[in-house]
This record gives structure tokens, sequence and C-alpha cells, in this order.
């Protein structure tokens, strides 16, 4: 009875741990991603081993931001766990149509810190704690920002699907 208890015991933490990964398979945030937030800002994400536990990531906007130019955000994603990592990911805002002059207004460096989780192998949601808008010269993470460009709820929840690597519902190509 002991031992039957100890192996359903052992059978259902292994289960619990497996929840975000999916039971015996092993989940990778590598690969592109589309979604965001529900309204409006809408991304495709990007993500590349660098080593072991450590990935970069880029976010190309899907939307026109309501300033002349929004660099994508490029940054780092950092496994903390299994199926949980951290982002810290920056990108440039010029607040003027035209390029900074000589002497003239630097753009602003924004920054994010966000939580991320693969809920399954195909769903990852990211819950941005962070965003500090910073003068050029500041660095960003380091010094205390300007300002913040989070919601009065204090935080920005985002969802992406990845993108599938089959396609049922392509045309079938003919063998080659």
């Amino acid at each position: 009875m002991r031992q039957t208890f100890l192996l359903l015991s052992l059978l259902l933490a292994a289960a619990v741990d497996c929840g975000a990964q999916g039971l015996g398979q092993s989940c990778s945030p590598v690969g592109t991603w589309y979604g965001g937030q529900e309204s409006p800002a809408k991304y495709l994400l990007t993500i590349v081993p660098i080593r072991p536990g450590h990935y970069g990531v880029r976010y190309d906007q899907g939307f026109t931001p309501p300033i002349p130019k929004l660099s994508a955000w490029s940054g780092n994603l950092i496994k903390v766990g299994r199926g949980s990592y951290v982002n810290h990911a920056i990108a440039l805002a010029n607040m003027s149509a035209a390029p900074p002059a000589a002497g003239g207004i630097n753009p602003q460096v924004w920054a994010i810190r966000a939580h991320v989780r693969l809920v399954d192998c195909d769903t990852l949601q990211s819950e941005i704690d962070f965003f500090g808008v910073y003068s050029w010269g500041a660095t960003p993470f380091v010094d205390t920002p300007d300002g913040s460009r989070l919601p009065p709820s204090g935080m920005i929840t985002e969802t992406y699907r990845r993108i599938p690597a089959t396609c049922p519902a392509c045309p079938e190509q003919p063998e080659e």
C-alpha cells in the first residue's frame, strides 16, 4: 500500500510539473510568434537561441504608434525555471519625424521587463511589470526612468501564438 501511494504521488508530481510543457514533451520558446495585447498593440515576436537558457528577442510592430517613429523592440530572454523566463527589451522612440540634428533632441529609450511563461508549446504569455521611459544617455534598467508607460493597473498582459510548422490549410504540393 505504501509503495502504491509513493508511486502515485511521484506520478502526480511529475504530471503537475509538466503542466506548461505538455506531458512527456519539452517546449522551447525558440521560433516565430504572433500576438500582443488585447488591443491595440500587435507584434511578430522572434526568439533565437544564444546559449543554453539565454535567447535573443525581437518584436516587430504590426501597428502604427501615435509617434513619428518607434524602432523594433530588441532584448534578451533568460530562463528562470521550467517554462518561465524574464525578458528585458528596449526600443527607441523618436518623437520627431526628422533625424536628430547635431545637438538636437535625441530619441527616448523605452525599456520593458516582462515575466514570460509558456502556457503550452504553442502559447506564450507575457506580463510586463516595468515600462520605463529614459532620456538619451541614461542606462536602461540601471538608472531611474524619467517616466513610465504602464497603465493604471500597473501591468500589461500579452499573449502570443506560435506560427505553425505545418500548413494543413495549404493546397497539396506535388512530390518532387
